[in-house]
């Protein structure tokens, strides 16, 4: 009876030890699996919970519209939805004004913005010197110089006006449509009154080409090309399809005259009350992006204008170097006069012959 005690006592202790060392090891599972949760939870409760307000002038088919929301998309993954953007298009909480919603950036009272180099000039002049012609050939071109100095240049321009740049899209490099008839030459442009978004360095680009430039809101344009109040105008191949600038102009003239760029933007006091754990999040997600935006807009345009001439009849001539000479030649002169406007570190960051 004795033999058979023992060996019961023996069986249920290997049975205890047998299941100590599995609950052991399921233990040793849960325990893994829970650090690992704990430490991911933790990393997303480390991010302090913020809300912004982002405006722009797009709507759903503009670059700085699409890329704002990617933006707060991007954001909210980065930081566990701790950090949440809420965009606003068409500069509705400034009543459509652009210039109004510039200056609700610069103020604070809207906390991000993304809005067209051109635009931004009239906050502070010296960031017009992107728009000085033929400043860049291409998007290669454009790709390398603000990735470097003149980036850097234009951070501190915008800087001082109390405004943070996080990374840059673009808008687009500028081309020509007209309705009156092919433009390959300087005498193609005489008198052609052309739409021009404003400011002294378009106006006198467009003057010193023979052309009869004119400034108008984007959203008078259409209405103006088809009660032939002018002849064409300038703009990104996206921005002109966006709206619907084909279907009034059937010349166009690829020759990438100006580069006008689509910055992401915050202001600076908004910037500087935040941790650096959040300021990481936005530069990080501003970065991928803006890349990804980048690329897209270089990518669509050849399509943009294949669809142009196959579904709408237009007629797409692009220009060759020597082509372009007499052109470059014609706007010699407003380069050089505006070089004590922007200054000799602006003219080097752009790469511009001082």
């Amino acid at each position: 009876m004795k033999k058979v005690t023992a060996l019961v006592l023996a069986l249920l202790m290997t049975v205890t030890l047998l299941a100590a060392c599995g609950s052991s090891g399921t233990a040793g599972g849960t325990a893994a699996g829970s650090a690992a949760a704990s430490a991911s939870g933790s990393a997303a409760a480390s991010v302090k919970e913020k809300k912004f307000v982002f405006q722009c002038v797009g709507t759903d088919q503009g670059t700085d519209y699409i890329t704002a929301n990617s933006f707060a998309d991007t954001v909210s993954k980065m930081s566990g939805g701790a950090m949440t953007i809420k965009v606003y298009g068409a500069d509705q909480l400034a009543g459509g004004n652009t210039n109004k919603a510039l200056e609700m950036l610069a103020k604070g009272e809207v906390d991000m913005g993304c809005y067209a180099q051109s635009v931004c000039a009239n906050i502070n002049p010296l960031i017009g010197i992107c728009t000085l012609p033929w400043t860049f050939v291409s998007y290669d071109d454009v790709n390398e110089k603000m990735s470097g100095a003149a980036g850097e240049y234009l951070k501190k321009q915008f800087e001082s006006t109390g405004i943070v740049w996080l990374d840059y899209t673009h808008n687009a490099l500028r081309q020509l449509s007209n309705s009156k008839h092919t433009v390959a030459t300087l005498a193609d442009l005489k008198s052609l009154k052309i739409r021009v978004p404003g400011g002294n360095v378009f106006m006198d680009t467009w003057k010193a080409l023979g052309a009869d430039p004119t400034s108008m809101a984007w959203s008078e344009v259409f209405t103006a090309l088809q009660q032939k109040t002018i002849d064409g105008q300038e703009n990104g191949a996206k921005t002109s399809q966006s709206n619907s600038i084909e279907e009034v102009n059937k010349y166009w003239t690829v020759w990438n005259y100006a580069y006008d760029g689509y910055p992401l933007l915050v202001n600076k006091n908004v910037w500087d009350s935040l941790d650096a754990t959040q300021q990481g999040i936005l530069q990080d997600a501003a970065k991928e992006v803006c890349a990804a935006s980048r690329t897209k807009v270089e990518t669509d345009e050849e399509g943009i204008w294949a669809s142009f001439e196959k579904d709408n009849g237009c007629e797409i001539t692009r220009l060759t170097e020597d082509q372009l000479k007499p052109f470059q030649d014609a706007v010699a002169s407003v380069v050089e006069s505006y070089k004590n406007t922007f200054g000799k570190d602006a003219y080097d960051a752009f790469g511009i012959k001082w």
